[in-house]
């Protein structure tokens, strides 16, 4: 096992106490005892999602990368790779055969490739899929033990919350204007972009549908309402509540009710087929309405799929694609609000994010 130290590789007999033998720096985890991954492991997940260090991201984004198989290169043509030669092989064999001998080889050489070929397949299906999930409560417990020994990540966003609303000798936010807002499902989204400044880089008011950040939310929503060219995108979770937001915010008279235009962002039903393996099975009904179509309806009663699967660099710069499209007002609406499917069902490039999002 490698620390993440001095990068000194040990076997487990050289580290009776937990320690690097080299720079006797203690390890978090140690797979001979139990742990499901080591310290490099958990090292690497962090890199990735933080993009070694650029990027702001909750917890929840790092359960998701533990069970996401990093991308090896060359590690998927391994079966294609494989399957090639067992077929130069079998070829080679029959085609050294007599011709009595050949014609009576052909049926046990196309079992042979056909196994292999199943066998392949199997692979590849097996190294492009998650590892097993990872509940809550063990990941809570890897992270307190990570933060025991290794201190805070870099980046991991701590929530600090404050309930006071704003008071007459703050700064009068309420003079300030957006075009863009964003309201969420969840008050975690809401931190995600908010501490990669979102908001500001963006010209763009961000909220939680439910009240949050608890501080501004009143100000910044009443704001928002006096605005006649305000744009609202609707960020959330494939999720009955997630999938049903953008209806509510615009045609609930305490929200959009009226002429402001509304975009549904988030993640839907559809957008689980690109990112296969993470969805959660559930058992419930759910009916259709409320924009929620009848084939979503379906999907929903038996699965959700967490915005917290894309990575957060790609959930900024996805979002960042959608708020920055040129939007036609005469496409059809959905109940008084338009859909955008595409935004997070593609990956993002380099250049999406703006040119300073993440410097």
């Amino acid at each position: 096992m490698r620390c993440i130290h001095c990068q000194t590789d040990s076997k487990y007999k050289e580290r009776p106490d937990g320690r690097c033998p080299k720079c006797k720096r203690e390890f978090a985890f140690e797979p001979q005892q139990g742990a499901k991954f080591t310290d490099s492991v958990f090292q690497h997940a962090i890199d990735r999602i933080s993009a070694e260090g650029k990027i702001a991201w909750g917890a929840e984004h790092l359960r998701y990368a533990l069970q996401r198989r990093p991308v090896v290169k060359g590690l998927y043509l391994i079966p294609l790779v494989l399957f090639i030669i067992i077929v130069v092989i079998v070829g080679m064999w029959v085609l050294r055969l007599p011709m009595v001998e050949m014609k009576a080889a052909i049926v046990p050489a196309a079992f042979i490739l056909f196994v292999a070929f199943c066998f392949c397949m199997w692979q590849s299906q097996r190294l492009s899929q998650p590892r097993s999930l990872i509940s809550e409560q063990e990941f809570c417990i890897m992270l307190d033990r990570w933060q025991n020994v290794h201190g805070t990540p870099r980046g991991l966003i701590v929530r600090n919350p404050s309930s006071t609303p704003l008071k007459g000798s703050d700064p009068d936010l309420a003079d300030y204007s957006f075009d863009r807002a964003v309201i969420c499902d969840r008050a975690r989204t809401v931190d995600l972009l908010i501490a990669n400044n979102f908001h500001f880089e963006n010209n763009c008011a961000v909220l939680a549908f439910k009240g949050y950040p608890e501080r501004i939310f009143a100000t910044v929503k009443a704001m928002l309402m006096r605005n006649p060219r305000l744009k609202v995108f609707v960020l959330h979770d494939a999720t009955p509540e997630g999938c049903s937001l953008a209806y509510y915010v615009a045609n609930d008279p305490s929200w959009f009710r009226g002429g402001t235009l509304v975009i549904d962002v988030g993640l839907r039903p559809e957008h689980a087929q690109a990112i296969p393996g993470f969805r959660h099975d559930e058992a419930r009904t759910v009916p259709a309405g409320q924009g929620v179509d009848a084939a979503e309806a379906a999907w929903l009663s038996r699965h959700s799929l967490e915005l917290a699967v894309i990575p957060p660099e790609q959930v900024i710069k996805r979002l960042f694609r959608a708020v920055s499209a040129p939007i036609n007002r005469s496409d059809a609406q959905r109940e008084g609000f338009l859909i955008d499917r595409a935004s997070f069902k593609v990956q993002a490039r380099a250049s999406d994010g703006g040119a300073d999002s993440f410097g």
